[in-house]
């Protein structure tokens, strides 16, 4: 079951050493231990016996997103990060749910992405997976998320 939802915010906090902005984010005004540098929560959804925030930075030159699964005790379970290339600097438009994955296009480049879900994770990376993972800090044993053009 795949579900939008409105419970999750930001509150911002003393950024620690190097960042210029910090913020908590809170699930139904109540911190959940999770430490972000993007300004806005763009999207937020209930599947399954995950929670999917979906965080934006909006700038000059792009927009990147960075995609959360939290379990439902707000533990990251995994993340990806969509960033804004010269050739791909668009937003998200038309986003919808189509069961338990997200669709997208973004704005003027022509790219339809879906992001699933695997409920049991999968410990192989594809290579063509890992220009949406940061190799030095979010690289688990097992990764839920898969974020593939259409």
């Amino acid at each position: 079951m795949a579900h939008p939802i409105d419970l999750f915010g930001l509150q911002e906090v003393k950024p620690s050493k190097g960042v210029d902005e910090c913020f908590d984010l809170m699930f139904d005004g109540h911190a959940t231990r999770v430490r972000v540098d993007y300004e806005t929560v763009f999207a937020q959804y209930k599947i399954d016996h995950f929670f999917l925030v979906v965080l934006e930075n909006d700038f000059w030159e792009g927009t990147n997103y960075l995609f959360y699964l939290l379990d439902e005790d707000f533990h990251v379970v995994d993340r990806i990060n969509l960033s804004a290339t010269p050739e791909d600097n668009g937003f998200i438009q038309e986003r919808r749910l189509k069961g338990s994955d997200l669709v997208f296009e973004k704005y003027k480049s022509g790219k339809r992405y879906e992001l699933s879900i695997r409920v049991g994770g999968r410990v192989s990376y594809l290579l063509s997976e890992l220009k949406y993972r940061s190799c030095f800090d979010f690289m688990k044993p097992k990764k839920y998320l898969e974020l593939r053009e259409i």
